[in-house]
């Protein structure tokens, strides 16, 4: 059965009231109704047109009505209504464009507004907000020391940090842990390493953290050796990172006693486990654990299973309305609204079916974002052998033409281009991160101008994967793999820094690079490296 959608030209038209009026059920309903509502300029046509609306909408329309809400009530005078609105908007909703505009035109409540502003990184506007305004609040003086701290003013930062904690702030060990990393960067170790010591009781949410940052200290500086052991030798507390402090140490017996104390080890206290016992065992935890990952997969092949229920899902077609109600909205570029369909299915061998036909849509991004969702299900379930061809859909290989000449010009693996795609932009070559990086491998507009003469246009795939390449060939030849991997998502700059004081070994990094964000993201590429290698044989590999 083919659906047909003839509200889909009224749709484009612009003849939102006829979509209103006459197809109350379609996928299109809601957008509809909304641009209805926006078009309104007078008071009673939009509260009349507003008693139609019989049903909730997603949270991103809902917000919208609230906003127009308020700006009709505003402009009908009742400023009570409008101010209560624009306040729930505010605190229900922090990080909704909506919230922001709000935000940035109020004065008061200064600490509702600060907390939009945070919530939405807008680190310089807290601080205009807040100038020569004298600041009681300890919620608040943490914010805006916060801020501060994420435009490098660790000076101002550690003063209202400070002010925060004698305010009494209930959050004492986040802000003792901010007010270690200002001390850190402005070079008083000393007072970093108090800092953090405060946050070494079993309580502290920002123990791990603080461990974090005392290992790292310690890596760095002879100075600080000897007072950084006393207060891991006098902790009453099992961590990992302690297990981490004494395997850097070189004190492996200590180690072994401390692992086989933790019941429940995270990924990298697994594998560290594994490389002093070689115990087999351990590495079928390892696989049950994450099957797909780094660690496993240096060691075994990836386990591959013919599913015929999977196959029987691939070749069904009892969801083709859903795909098509899907497809329409992807054509009208109704985002939100695919994100509600999607999170609204509850069959899970829908996600696997509709990942099928994006993949043969060459539409690799929900391709690939559905058949995360099926393998997620699958792990759940307690999978860890796999379909091959589902873990081809997982791990597609698009634009092949275009990696492979690239990835040869510039001496490149083609496994690992993919890898890096993967976890960069999930194949979305129209993607923009919060910091600005677009395209398929996320590149910055100025790093970009560094390396491409000429013009050029980062959301176009040939131009964004030849600048991406040529920037990853480059980092690896002057950091070597690992670090050219970290390099790419945090800079050449502070691996420079790293690759002084880090332990030159290929475990210690994983658990050791001082960012989270890059800890993870050279676990997962290398982890989607290996399984590229593994699923395309004949990618004719360089590295």
């Amino acid at each position: 059965m083919i659906l047909k959608f003839p509200e889909k030209e009224l749709f484009i038209k612009g003849e939102y009231k006829k979509i209103i009026e006459n197809y109350k059920d379609s996928p299109l309903f809601e957008e509809a109704f909304i641009r209805h509502l926006e078009k309104i300029s007078d008071s009673d046509s939009f509260f009349e047109a507003l008693e139609k609306k019989h049903k909730k909408f997603s949270t991103k329309r809902e917000i919208r009505i609230l906003y127009l809400k308020a700006k009709f009530y505003r402009k009908i005078g009742n400023y009570k209504k409008s101010k209560e609105i624009e306040k729930s908007i505010i605190k229900k909703y922090s990080k909704s464009p909506e919230a922001l505009e709000i935000a940035l035109k109020r004065e008061k409540p200064i600490l509702d507004i600060i907390r939009v502003l945070y919530a939405q990184e807008k680190w310089k506007e807290m601080i205009k907000k807040t100038k020569n305004k004298k600041i009681r609040n300890p919620e608040l003086n943490y914010l805006i020391g916060y801020a501060y701290y994420k435009l490098k003013n660790y000076k101002k930062a550690i003063e209202f940090f400070k002010s925060s904690l004698l305010g009494g702030y209930e959050k004492k060990d986040l802000v003792n842990f901010y007010k270690g990393i200002s001390f850190l960067y402005q070079g008083d170790t000393l007072r970093a390493i108090k800092s953090f010591s405060r946050n070494t009781n079993a309580n502290s949410h920002f123990l791990e953290p603080s461990l974090r940052e005392l290992r790292l200290i310690y890596l760095k500086s002879n100075t600080f050796k000897e007072k950084i052991e006393k207060i891991f030798d006098k902790l009453n507390v099992l961590n990992e990172e302690i297990i981490y402090f004494y395997y850097d140490k070189g004190d492996y017996k200590r180690v072994i006693k401390l692992l086989d104390a933790v019941e429940k080890k995270e990924l990298k206290a697994m594998y560290l486990e594994y490389t002093i016992k070689r115990d087999e065992k351990i590495l079928e935890e390892i696989k049950r654990e994450h099957p797909l990952s780094f660690f496993y997969l240096q060691h075994k092949s990836p386990c591959i299973s013919p599913d015929s229920s999977i196959k029987a899902i691939l070749r069904d077609s009892s969801s083709k309305p859903l795909y098509d109600t899907i497809k329409l909205l992807l054509e009208l570029n109704l985002i939100d609204d695919i994100e509600e369909k999607i999170k609204s299915i509850e069959k899970k061998e829908n996600f696997l079916y509709l990942s099928k036909f994006f993949f043969e849509n060459k539409n690799f991004y929900l391709s690939t974002i559905l058949a995360r969702k099926y393998y997620y299900f699958l792990r759940e379930r307690g999978d860890t052998c796999f379909d091959e061809e589902f873990l081809k859909i997982l791990f597609p290989t698009p634009y092949e033409d275009i990696v492979l000449k690239l990835s040869e010009k510039y001496g490149l693996d083609p496994a690992l281009l993919y890898a890096l795609m993967r976890r960069e932009s999930i194949f979305d070559s129209l993607a923009i991160s919060p910091r600005g990086a677009k395209g398929i491998m996320q590149i910055i507009e100025e790093t970009a101008k560094k390396v491409k003469e000429g013009e050029f246009n980062l959301f176009k795939l040939e131009d964004n994967i030849e600048i991406g390449s040529k920037i990853l060939k480059s980092l690896i030849d002057t950091f070597g793999l690992y670090f050219g991997i970290c390099a790419y998502n945090a800079g050449n700059e502070a691996v420079k820094n790293w690759i002084e004081f880090l332990p030159k070994d290929n475990i210690s990094i994983f658990y050791n690079i001082p960012y989270k964000e890059t800890r993870n993201y050279l676990f997962n590429v290398l982890s989607d490296y290996l399984v590229y290698k593994f699923l395309y044989p004949n990618l004719k590999l360089k590295i």
